[in-house]
């Protein structure tokens, strides 16, 4: 994968975690940056588990699939792999089990907990940002409490679709392929016949 398609990807990821602190931020009413840092429960688990969410929420997928494209089955549930890897963009941004956290413009993932630096909002991002911002919505609507909903919760729910469920028993950690994804069946998703495995 190129760099630019990398970076692109950063700071797609930046972008929905940023529009993802704010919903949480008005859900529970926080009133400051320090508040939020104190009481949120963003882990590395959940924050790895949200992109696919917003993926699966989605009932545009096509254009999203261009941004988002290499999702596996981890023990934990669906999570994109090129966020999760500590070789992308010359450790910009990195993600390991031992020692997490980001190095981000916008916020820190220290001792497994997600430290918020700023809520300015940018617009590099200008050809996803209004996909994403429809995924949110969908989410919204479907699931109101979704923002919190903790790490566990979250995981059980990710492992509920049959794409987790298919490749992490035959092709654990192999790349989901495309035409899955898109036809994967979810109980976020904006379509009404998508239904949970569950």
């Amino acid at each position: 994968m190129s760099t630019n398609t990398i970076n692109t990807k950063i700071k797609a990821f930046e972008f929905i975690m940023i529009e993802l602190i704010n919903w949480y931020i008005e859900e529970n009413k926080i009133i400051s940056i320090d508040e939020f840092n104190k009481t949120n429960d963003f882990s590395w688990k959940k924050v790895l588990l949200f992109p696919y969410f917003i993926f699966a929420a989605n009932g545009k997928r096509e254009k999203l699939v261009e941004l988002l494209d290499s999702f596996i089955a981890d023990d934990f549930g669906i999570i994109e792999e090129d966020l999760s890897q500590e070789r992308i963009a010359t450790n910009l941004f990195v993600f390991n089990n031992l020692s997490t956290f980001i190095n981000s413009n916008f916020f820190d993932l220290k001792d497994k907990k997600l430290i918020l630096r700023d809520r300015e909002r940018f617009d590099d991002i200008i050809d996803y940002k209004e996909i994403i911002y429809h995924s949110i919505d969908v989410l919204k609507r479907n699931n109101i409490f979704f923002i919190n909903l903790d790490p566990e919760t979250l995981s059980f729910y990710s492992q509920r679709h049959l794409a987790w469920q298919v490749f992490y028993i035959k092709n654990k950690e192999s790349e989901i392929p495309k035409e899955i994804l898109l036809k994967e069946k979810s109980i976020f998703s904006e379509k009404t016949e998508y239904m949970c495995y569950a």
